[in-house]
């Protein structure tokens, strides 16, 4: 089968899908433009397939090249259980090469892939009561002993990759990560403790809440010390794009 037939193929297995459930979901992802900021949500999971199936580097790409000339801050508002590792190392890739500042927004959670999206940020916020979801990857293989054990390869070099993302956010060291994925359990970071980590700079306090107006200004105080503590750690260790990854779910 040559690539014009696979293309035929994948072409008319979409068509299909889309027939069945033409309304599964939202075009994405939506963009709100304010001034010179664009936001922009992620509200699915990850998917190369796209469309209904979940967001994917291909449609997250257009819409960052659909983006007006101006735009110097692009807000990526996240609620996504995570996917596919190497659309999301995509779509990493795309928010850095852009020239604008990239702030992630936690508004429900940031789980699997959409988790290390979230920490290769310039900056990554929590809204209150959100949660970030970090584990190691993991995938289906068919094949012989030899096949499982190259796999299981693959997979501990795709970890290391994860864990140089952690690590370059929170200014912990790789191998300090790699240990933590490894040990195989999913590990949940309230909007507290991923701030202690430094995987979030801080917490967004809604505004408008009179009776809670002393608290937003000392959890401010508390957020501009955090985001001080680890801007220069931040800048001085950043995701090396160069590392390859395999297209695995987690």
């Amino acid at each position: 089968m040559n690539l014009a037939e696979i293309e035929a193929r994948n072409t008319a297995r979409t068509e299909k899908l889309r027939a069945f459930a033409p309304d599964a979901r939202a075009e994405a992802p939506p963009v709100v433009l304010d001034g010179t900021t664009a936001r922009i949500r992620m509200y699915q999971s990850i998917d190369d397939w796209g469309e209904f199936w979940g967001l994917s580097a291909n449609e997250l790409v257009d819409t960052l090249d659909s983006l007006p000339s101006n735009i110097d801050t692009i807000e990526l508002a996240i609620n996504s259980p995570g996917g596919f590792v190497f659309e999301s190392i995509a779509m990493v890739n795309a928010l850095r090469r852009h020239s604008a500042k990239v702030v992630a927004v936690v508004d429900g959670i940031a789980a699997s892939a959409a988790s290390f999206i979230a920490a290769a940020a310039d900056e990554c916020w929590m809204m209150p009561n959100t949660m970030l979801m970090l584990h190691a990857p993991w995938g289906v293989i068919r094949g012989n002993s030899k096949d499982m054990r190259e796999y299981a390869d693959v997979l501990d070099d795709i970890t290391m990759n994860m864990a140089e993302i952690y690590a370059a956010k929170t200014g912990d060291t790789a191998d300090e990560w790699l240990d933590k994925l490894t040990a195989g359990d999913d590990m949940y970071f309230s909007t507290e403790s991923a701030i202690e980590a430094g995987l979030a700079d801080g917490v967004i306090e809604p505004p408008g809440d009179d009776e809670t107006e002393d608290d937003d200004a000392n959890a401010s105080t508390q957020t501009a010390d955090v985001t001080a503590s680890t801007s220069d750690e931040n800048e001085a260790q950043r995701f090396d794009p160069s590392h390859s990854m395999a297209l695995l779910n987690i």
